[in-house]
């Protein structure tokens, strides 16, 4: 089974338009909607805001636009394919034993 966490809002219009990565297969599939709480917002925000300000602080907090103004976004579709492994490599698994050695 391949499940993916997915976040979005939820239009006036009550309406909800998902584009799902590419391993999602086609087919019947099981969705469930839950409504975050404002209070949840809030106490994320304020933990947003603490964290910015540390990194501010510490000068490592990037406040400039890196990309062009007139840059295309990447397509889901385009975004999941850096994730993936270049041909012929290793998988995960077999890097995370190497980098952990014998046990």
């Amino acid at each position: 089974m391949v499940a993916v966490r997915l976040t979005a809002v939820v239009g006036e219009d009550r309406r909800l338009n998902i584009v799902l990565p590419p391993e999602i297969p086609v087919g019947v599939v099981e969705l469930t909607v839950k409504a975050v709480s404002s209070v949840d917002m809030e106490a994320a925000n304020a933990k947003r805001a603490e964290v910015r300000a540390k990194l501010l602080a510490g000068g490592i907090l990037a406040t400039e636009q890196v990309s062009s103004p007139d840059a295309i976004p990447l397509t889901i579709a385009e975004l999941w394919k850096l994730t993936q492994p270049p041909p012929g490599a290793k998988p995960t698994h077999e890097q995370i034993d190497e980098d952990r050695g014998e046990r």
